[in-house]
This record gives structure tokens, sequence and C-alpha cells, in this order.
């Protein structure tokens, strides 16, 4: 018993990593759980657990009517952060940084058009027209896999809409 003690004593400082290790795996294992991690997220405590494929649409709102549009590269690393993990918090900064910007729609040929954002390297043209909308709203999706029928389908995860 006491050599166990002074074991102990004189080794304490060795537990110390495998205690942070265990809190880092038990915190993202209960945020995959709980609060839609991506499992593949933060080092990947079981990120080859099940097929995971996240996407996003980003919906301008006008009176209640919605158009779907397409934002900047330049928010690519926001996108892709919010897809891994989309914290109502996150989500609420990035869309309330959308409604402050200028979306476009564009002519895409043969009466289509395309709602787009302006960004940093794009310039407004004569061509297009400047969307009006109310608000921004932000759509993250998982994808589920139905055995029955063996198809995936869209799961929403998350959404949330920001007055402009």
């Amino acid at each position: 018993m006491k050599k166990s003690v002074k074991i102990l004593q004189l080794f304490w400082p060795a537990f110390i990593p495998i205690l942070i290790l265990n809190i880092v795996a038990l915190r993202q294992i209960y945020l995959a759980n709980v609060d839609h991690l991506d499992p593949w997220k933060g080092g990947g405590f079981g990120m080859f657990s099940r097929i995971n494929t996240r996407f996003f649409h980003v919906h301008l709102l006008n009176r209640g009517a919605f158009e779907c549009a397409t934002p900047s590269i330049d928010y690519t690393s926001h996108f892709k952060k919010i897809q891994h993990y989309p914290k109502y918090l996150s989500l609420e900064h990035l869309t309330k940084e959308l409604t402050k910007k200028i979306w476009v729609y564009e002519n895409m040929g043969r009466s289509k058009k395309n709602v787009t954002m302006i960004g940093k390297r794009k310039k407004l043209s004569p061509e297009n027209t400047i969307a009006n909308f109310d608000s921004v709203e932000i759509q993250v999706f998982d994808l589920s896999f139905n055995k029955q029928v063996f198809t995936l389908e869209p799961k929403l995860i998350r959404k949330i809409n920001y007055l402009k």
C-alpha cells in the first residue's frame, strides 16, 4: 500500500496528459452528440463512425418570399466553420454580416437569374439588378441514410434568420 502511494506521489505529473486527453475526448463526444459538432472536427474521435456530408443554403427573404442566394467566395472559411459546428452564435454573426452586404441578380442567360453577393473581388456591373430583401436566412443540413430505401436524405440541423 505504501509503495503504490509513493509511486503516485513520485509520478503524478505523468497523469496530466492522460487527464487532458480524456477531457478533450469527452467534450468532443458530448458536442458531437448534443450540439451538432461534426465528428470529423477536433481530432476526429469517432470520425469513421458514420456517413457525414454537410451543406448549407442561404436565402434572401423579402415579404415572406425567399430566393436562394450564393455567397461570395470571400466567406468560404466562414461557411466551412458553420458546416463543421453550426453554433447559434456563429450563425447569428454570419447572417448579421451578410445582411450588410450587397446582393444582386446576375443574368445567367436564357432568362435565368442568380442571386449572388458582391464580394471584394467582384464589381457591380450595369446589367446587375440589386436584390431587395428584409432578412437573410442560413440553413445547415446533414445527410442521413435511409436504410429502407437506401437513399441519402437531407436533414435540417440548424437555421437562423436575421432581419436587416
